[in-house]
């Protein structure tokens, strides 16, 4: 019987051992995982940063001048008629009035 009751023990306080062993290495992945998650994310809003900036510099670099200025107005033109041409006539040319 005090066997059994030591095997017991002995196999609790493995199981134990086991068992914190088993959380030590999760929370190690778990940390790692984490490090790694922020590590991308630094990355992609750094990326994303520089992007914005490219953005900004290529939109700066446009020269808009028509920030603050009034509108210019201008009155209708009306459109012309068109000049009178008269038509050319060409005479008819046949077989007796040509110079063969």
């Amino acid at each position: 019987m005090k066997k059994l009751v030591l095997i017991t023990i002995a196999f609790f306080a493995a199981s134990a051992n086991a068992t914190s062993s088993l959380n030590a290495v999760k929370e190690a992945r778990k940390d790692l995982e984490t490090r790694t998650e922020n590590q991308i994310l630094e990355k992609l809003e750094a990326s994303r940063l520089q992007d914005e900036r490219n953005r900004r510099e290529k939109f700066e670099s446009l020269n808009f001048s028509v920030v603050n200025e009034q509108p210019v107005q201008t009155a209708p033109v009306a459109a012309a008629p068109a000049p009178y041409v008269p038509a050319v006539t060409t005479p008819l040319v046949t077989a007796e009035t040509a110079d063969f």
